[in-house]
């Protein structure tokens, strides 16, 4: 496992107020501060903009309200905050938080691990004081599962003519763990007589192509489809069969 190693300046730091205190999230690993999850894409099924994908359903991989979930989608985008007052004797410090390493760990429009690992953020002063810091787990896709009505499509996904039903995609681990992030997949539906795609009502990026979730539309006629989500090399496929 990949470990970025810290390196902290050494100032006497408080907390300011109790620790009941701090914004929702995860306290930080020098217990100085909370640090909390946010989403920054619409496919993040952490904060799914449909009911296709039910979070409470995976809370415990996911840490719901701003906890930080279990793991992240390599290459997936997501963001996080920080909560805290910390002072260096009077002086109330400006925190920012970064990443450890800026090869690894992009921040344009939140943050992406290229590689697989565990990532230090560090909530940091602009003199370069670490006042607190916590790592996430960026773990490789293994599978996907497609979702509708907040439930896994097992197999196959039944709709009545001119029905439309939400569709989001989730990413595993090793071992079926699901993975928080924005993930950029692609999406093919094979049938389009019987059933079309199309975005979201309230889609930011169209959300036909990658990083959304889906409007699957059924047609007037009775048939079947295949619909099928693509990320890198992994890939599934579930059926679409359109009754009256």
């Amino acid at each position: 496992m990949l470990y970025q190693w810290l390196r902290f300046a050494p100032l006497a730091l408080v907390l300011a107020g109790c620790r009941g205190g701090l914004s929702t999230g995860q306290v930080g690993e020098l217990g100085k501060g909370s640090f909390s999850y946010k989403c920054v894409a619409n496919a993040d099924p952490v904060c799914r903009e449909s009911l296709a994908v039910e979070p409470y359903s995976v809370a415990a991989f996911f840490g719901l309200d701003g906890q930080l979930p279990a793991a992240v989608a390599t290459g997936a985008r997501f963001d996080l905050g920080y909560y805290g007052a910390v002072y260096d004797g009077l002086e109330r410090l400006e925190l920012t938080l970064t990443p450890a390493t800026s090869q690894l760990v992009s921040s344009k429009g939140g943050y992406q691990a290229a590689r697989a690992g565990a990532y230090a953020f560090l909530a940091r002063s602009p003199s370069g004081v670490t006042a607190d810091f916590v790592h996430v787990e960026v773990v490789d896709p293994a599978a996907l599962e497609l979702w509708a009505r907040g439930q896994r499509i097992d197999g196959k996904l039944q709709l009545k003519r001119n029905e439309s039903v939400d569709v989001g995609v989730l990413a595993l681990g090793q071992g079926g763990t699901p993975l928080a992030g924005g993930a950029v997949w692609s999406w093919s539906l094979a049938g389009p007589q019987v059933a079309k795609i199309q975005p979201l009502a309230n889609s930011k990026n169209g959300g036909t192509t990658a990083d959304d979730e889906i409007t699957l539309v059924a047609g007037s006629s009775q048939g079947t489809a295949k619909l099928g989500a693509k990320l890198g090399a992994i890939s599934q496929t579930v059926d679409i069969e359109v009754t009256p």
